[in-house]
């Protein structure tokens, strides 16, 4: 999968995605106070990359027989599992240190999730 951004120089540039080989990825943080605890991205790792077809039916035709002409769709979803920040590790531009990322326990429910690709905003080099 490759997905587009723009670069810090504001040119255009291109990252591939591979679940084997390059499959961590930042998007922006869902987080609604970004106080000392808060951090403006999250990480995850992609674990698969499905592409659907589907139709949509509206539910007031749900009843009436289908039509094989209606319009059918493609959508990319990736199925992924999110990295955790380690709040307790000393971090941060005072501190002169990056952040600590660790996969979410897997018994967690969030752990693992569906995400939408145009949501990424460049891969991620996690160490």
């Amino acid at each position: 999968m490759q997905v587009n951004y723009t670069t810090y120089d504001g040119r255009r540039a291109q990252d591939s995605f591979n679940t084997r080989t390059r499959a961590d990825i930042m998007v922006l943080g869902q987080e609604d106070n970004l106080d000392s605890n808060g951090h403006p991205y999250w990480y995850a790792r992609i674990v698969k990359i499905f592409s659907i077809t589907y139709r949509h039916i509206p539910p007031e035709f749900e009843n009436q027989p289908s039509d094989p002409h209606h319009d059918r769709k493609q959508m990319d979803i990736l199925w992924v599992r999110w990295f955790g920040r380690d709040v307790d590790a000393a971090a941060g531009w005072k501190k002169r240190r990056l952040h600590t990322v660790g996969f979410v326990p897997g018994d967690d429910y969030a752990a693992f999730g569906f995400l939408d690709p145009k949501h990424i905003i460049r891969g991620a080099h996690l160490i």
